[in-house]
């Protein structure tokens, strides 16, 4: 049990960094779009409203 959550809880010390930097990256990317005048749509997001 014990080593379960390690397992865990080392994936997550190394998958929340590269999140970060993901979610980082697609924000300047849309930013950078926006200032520009055109639509950016984030990849892999659900399009509820069309």
């Amino acid at each position: 049990m014990v080593c379960w959550i390690l397992v865990c809880a080392l994936i997550g010390f190394i998958l929340a960094p590269a999140a970060m930097i993901i979610a980082i990256v697609f924000g300047i990317i849309g930013g950078v779009k926006a200032n520009d005048g055109q639509l950016y749509n984030y990849p892999m997001s659900v399009s509820i409203i069309k």
